[in-house]
């Protein structure tokens, strides 16, 4: 048995048991509390497509909200923090971050990618090179060179492990 203070601000003694149970589950009940209060599902006949909204959805909303509040120190409104997510997802990047001075960027002109051709040109010459090679419009900023996303990541070592 342990002595704590209720809300009242009244001594209790209560077992061990129930204290370690109150703060194991305390996280778990301000989620479900979350949840009840603005919960996406609605009424359907498809079981599937409600475990489907509450595992992938709901739950991975409120865990990066939990996240959000946690790194900022700021408390945001679920409704809030979901138009803000949805406004992100939708918004169309220009440029891929890549952490360097190197950026990637969409260009009105088309050119080959620096690295395919050079590689096709290794392997059959400067005419087969220029066969096989698409033309992309995506240039890096810096280099001034014509990469395709997985040649501008080879090129500039970036995401390598």
């Amino acid at each position: 048995m342990v002595k704590t203070t209720n809300k009242f601000g009244s001594d209790v003694i209560k077992p061990k048991l129930i204290l370690d149970y109150n703060k194991g589950k305390s996280l778990v009940d301000v989620c479900d509390l979350r949840n009840s209060y603005h919960n996406p599902l609605r009424r359907t006949l498809k079981w599937y497509k409600k475990i489907a909204f509450e595992l992938l959805l709901n739950t991975s909303v409120l865990n990066a909200l939990s996240l959000y509040e946690e790194i900022t120190k700021q408390k945001i409104d679920i409704t809030t923090f979901r138009e803000i997510l949805i406004e992100h997802l939708l918004s169309k990047n220009e440029e891929i971050p890549t952490g360097n001075e190197h950026k990637l960027e969409e260009t009105k002109s088309r050119g080959r990618c620096a690295s395919f051709y050079k590689n096709m040109v290794e392997q059959g010459g400067r005419l087969y090179a220029q066969r096989i090679t698409r033309q992309i419009k995506t240039k890096c900023a810096s280099c001034k060179n014509f990469y395709c996303i997985p040649c501008f990541s080879d090129a500039h070592k970036i995401n390598k492990k």
